[in-house]
């Protein structure tokens, strides 16, 4: 399915209904998953971090996080 547009209509449909609930919206992406963040850059989001890593210790991951 890539390059068919199923992510970015389905992305799309969770962020509107969102966007009624929420003003901030937050996304994060795994390090290795960059394919993915220009679809997020054209759906209105910003990067925070490119280092950003979760509090929790059991995560031992780091990514990008993205704000809306």
């Amino acid at each position: 399915y890539q390059r068919n547009g199923v992510a970015s209509t389905l992305t799309s449909a969770r962020l509107q209904w969102l966007d009624q609930r929420t003003r901030n919206i937050f996304c994060f992406l795994d390090s290795d998953e960059k394919v993915q963040l220009p679809l997020y850059l054209r759906l209105g989001f910003s990067e925070v971090s490119r280092n950003w890593k979760f509090q929790d210790p059991s995560r031992d991951d780091t990514g990008i996080l993205l704000r809306r």
